[in-house]
């Protein structure tokens, strides 16, 4: 069995339209190399940091940095490129980001309403606090993109 970073690797490849090969010549690599590395039988050879964070870029397939962030207890939020923001804009990311939090709210509710929490029940917390953390951590991008300096 391999890990979920040896899966997210080899996947990040492997399922992009055109595969290693398109991978290799936009990330200037050696396709069969590139399949070497993340290939999880192949012992000697390894992608880089600098090139996982390459072909990421490239293929926009961001499970690998998923899987990092599960592997080290992190959780990994996606950030908008925000610039020209309106008000209105701002004011709707802002109610859309404590519309999650309520969502949040809910489902520890509804959790504790039985007096027992079930897995099904944590599983959709952990759901929910996601979506709560990354519609807030959006909030400070779109105010910079508001910004006049």
């Amino acid at each position: 069995m391999f890990d979920s970073i040896e899966e997210a690797m080899y996947h990040m490849v492997h399922d992009f339209k055109g595969g290693a090969g398109k991978i290799a010549a936009r990330t200037n690599m050696n396709s069969g190399t590139l399949q070497n590395k993340v290939n999880p039988t192949m012992e000697g050879h390894h992608l880089t940091f600098k090139e996982a964070i390459n072909i990421m870029a490239t293929t926009q397939d961001f499970r690998l940095l998923y899987a990092a962030c599960a592997e080290l207890g992190h959780a990994c939020v996606p950030m908008d490129d925000e610039h020209g923001v309106s008000d209105l804009e701002f004011l709707t990311q802002f109610s859309a980001s404590m519309a999650e939090v309520g969502e949040l709210s809910l489902a520890i509710k509804d959790a504790f309403a039985d007096g027992r929490i079930s897995k099904r029940e944590v599983s959709m917390v952990h759901k929910e606090a996601l979506d709560a953390i990354a519609a807030i951590a959006k909030l400070p991008t779109r105010m910079a993109g508001m910004s006049d300096e």
